[in-house]
């Protein structure tokens, strides 16, 4: 899945966007269930998500940064028991990489315990 970027989704429907939201919420509920089981985490969490794309284009990560589909991550981790809920007590941290050159388009999700300073 992309993660659009801010100029692409800001023109959707609302339902568009809530659509993308929710497929983005399963693809990483999925995920976050696959992987807790392997490696226990708990709160406080820091999430960090790389959108990784083949081409060298240019991009501003603020146009990528108040993607709906980062909110669904966040919202995953709550629905997969990972947090009670989504706020600053327990996900202290989200932060946003753009690399370009990558093998493929794709986007980590990586979400890790936070230490002192996350």
């Amino acid at each position: 899945m992309k993660i659009p970027s801010y100029n692409t989704w800001s023109h959707w429907h609302w339902a568009k966007k809530q659509e993308m939201k929710r497929q983005w919420e399963g693809y990483a509920w999925a995920l976050i269930t696959a992987a807790k089981n392997r490696t226990p985490i708990s709160p406080p969490l820091s999430v960090r998500i790389v959108a990784r794309f083949r081409d060298r284009r240019r991009r501003d990560i603020d146009n990528f940064s108040n993607c709906p589909a980062l909110k669904g991550v966040q919202d995953a981790i709550v629905a997969a028991g990972l947090a009670p809920d989504d706020s600053t007590a327990f996900i202290v941290s989200r932060s946003l990489e753009i690399e370009t050159g990558a093998d493929r388009d794709e986007v980590l999700i990586v979400i890790e315990e936070a230490h002192d300073g996350a």
